[in-house]
């Protein structure tokens, strides 16, 4: 990563066009090794980016699954990711969590980061595949199990499900016995789901509509795509907790 203190102003110039020209390139190529990526955006001038950086050092440190890539808002080849991430305006430095899926997992100002509650933002394996079909304007049928449990005609009927509402659903499964994604069920509110595999049925806002336990008509799961919200789940982007 580019130093954000230069000798000179020549130095300074080309240093920032590398970095600003590499920041998309730097996000993807980080995923396409399995790694979040702590994005630190920020401007020219701005007191706090030292700190800024080495914080999120301090957050690759707990979580060495990472990278670090810089940019600068202010750059006119960043505008589409200003945008993207909705950064106009916002005060700087700001630190996004880009999850190794590519996906936004949440952003936080450096005024109240700390290493440790960036790395929280960093959606588990699962999450992050909810939080893509969000991205992309799907419904999510999320199907909780465990290894012992028959889900063959569940997720029978939320495939018939999604081809029912033309693709624009994706099925998620979670084993709930895995331990990476006992946080993600603990947003959820899911402690205990007995002999039956649940499904919960989260609509394109990233909103539960609803959610059933053993098998259910497929045509119900679609129509409780549709609905309004019975919970609410996190968007893409944010760090508050799913609930039911």
């Amino acid at each position: 990563m580019k130093n954000s203190i230069f000798t000179t102003i020549l130095a300074f110039c080309f240093g920032v066009q590398a970095i600003n020209a590499s920041v998309q390139t730097d996000i993807e190529k980080a995923n396409q090794s399995g790694k979040a990526v702590f994005l630190v955006v920020t401007e020219p001038g701005n007191p706090d980016e030292a700190k800024a950086l080495a914080l999120t050092k301090d957050a690759q440190v707990l979580y060495s699954k990472s990278s670090i890539v810089q940019m600068n808002r202010a750059d006119k080849a960043n505008d589409d990711l200003v945008k993207k991430y909705q950064l106009s305006g916002v005060p700087l430095p700001v630190i996004l969590v880009i999850a190794s899926n590519g996906v936004l997992g949440g952003g936080m100002l450096f005024s109240n980061a700390t290493s440790q509650n960036i790395v929280a933002l960093i959606p588990s394996p699962k999450k992050a595949e909810v939080l893509s079909a969000m991205q992309d304007g799907k419904s999510v049928f999320l199907v909780i199990s465990k290894k012992s449990m028959n889900k063959k005609e569940i997720l029978s009927k939320c495939e018939i499900a999604c081809s029912e509402m033309k693709e624009n659903a994706k099925i998620v499964e979670v084993d709930f016995d895995d331990a990476a994604e006992k946080k993600f069920l603990g947003e959820l509110k899911i402690t205990e789901i007995g002999d039956t595999p649940q499904t919960y049925v989260i609509n394109s806002q990233g909103q539960i509509a609803g959610f059933f336990i053993g098998v259910t008509d497929s045509q119900k799961l679609a129509a409780t795509a549709a609905k309004k919200p019975v919970g609410k789940c996190c968007s893409s982007g944010s760090s508050k907790s799913c609930g039911k």
